[in-house]
């Protein structure tokens, strides 16, 4: 709190208030980077179960599909070699266009991640530094905090 009157320093109150208002200021800044940690970690994790239960269901229906494949393939046999060599390569395409595009959608919520993470990074280095600075406010007040006791003492003294 700044003295109120123009002409006197600050007290020990004064000086204790601003610790306290400070030290409240701290806890509050590490509340809420604990929040947004918390919050971070939660969507993380809603990712990651969202992105596994994907790779499940397409993996299901790859199952399925290459399942079914082997069903008709292996009831035109008898009928056909050349024939069945075609659906053969035919199955390879689809599988391959499947497998490229379950990879770029894998890139694609990889890179999804990492920018969040990388975001929630850069946000808690911010808010370190914010603490340093608050931190570096804390020992200059108290250093003058100290240089107006020694005043102050030395007044007192003379009187």
């Amino acid at each position: 709190m700044p003295p109120k009157n123009g002409d006197q320093p600050a007290t020990k109150a004064d000086i204790q208030a601003l610790e306290s208002r400070f030290d409240s200021v701290e806890k509050k800044l590490d509340s809420k980077i604990d929040s947004v940690e918390k919050k971070l970690d939660s969507k993380i994790d809603s990712v990651e179960k969202r992105l596994d239960s994907k790779i499940d269901s397409v993996e299901k229906k790859l199952d399925s599909k290459i399942d079914s494949v082997e069903k008709k393939l292996d009831s035109k046999i008898d009928s056909s070699v050349d024939r069945l060599s075609l659906e053969i390569a035919k199955t390879n395409a689809a599988v391959a266009r499947s497998e490229r595009r379950t990879a770029e959608r894998l890139e694609a919520v990889e890179s999804r991640l990492l920018r969040a993470i990388e975001s929630f990074v850069g946000k808690a280095q911010d808010h370190g530094r914010t603490l340093l600075v608050y931190d570096r406010i804390l020992k200059d007040h108290r250093l003058t905090l100290s240089a107006h006791e020694k005043r102050l003492a030395s007044l007192e003294s003379k009187r």
